[in-house]
């Protein structure tokens, strides 16, 4: 089975138990014989593709569109100052891993994936915009 998992952290960045889980989880479905392919963020120190310990990891490159972003979002949500970098970060992730996943992964390179998992709510995006673009549950 081809698995697609959508993680906020991953290692080498880890921010808590999640990222924990998430490394042990994907391991663990390749030691039984899975292929997965992880998508997560990255703060611009990181390889864009790689495979760690059988696990193909892809992380986008991400521009600062904080400046921008509240522009389009609600009114109470601009008030977070500081904070909107980290949302203005989570919303490209999600958009840039759709789009590799979707255009590069499956219509370029003929992947053929069997589920996509989301690991929390900051991966939801993602999921929502393969779910609307293909077949995959």
């Amino acid at each position: 089975m081809r698995i697609g998992f959508f993680f906020w952290e991953y290692p080498p960045q880890i921010a808590g138990g999640l990222g924990t889980h998430a490394e042990y989880i994907t391991r663990e479905f390749v030691q039984l014989g899975h292929d997965v392919s992880v998508f997560t963020l990255n703060a611009g120190n990181l390889k864009t593709r790689e495979i760690l310990k059988g696990i193909e990891v892809h992380r986008p490159l991400i521009a600062d569109a904080s400046h921008v972003f509240p522009m389009f979002v609600a009114e109470d949500l601009r008030n977070w100052g500081i904070n909107i970098r980290f949302f203005s970060d989570v919303f490209a992730y999600n958009i840039l891993s759709a789009t590799k996943f979707i255009n590069d992964l499956i219509s370029k390179e003929g992947y053929s994936f069997d589920v996509v998992c989301l690991h929390d709510w900051l991966s939801n995006i993602a999921g929502l915009i393969i779910k609307n673009e293909t077949s995959i549950v």
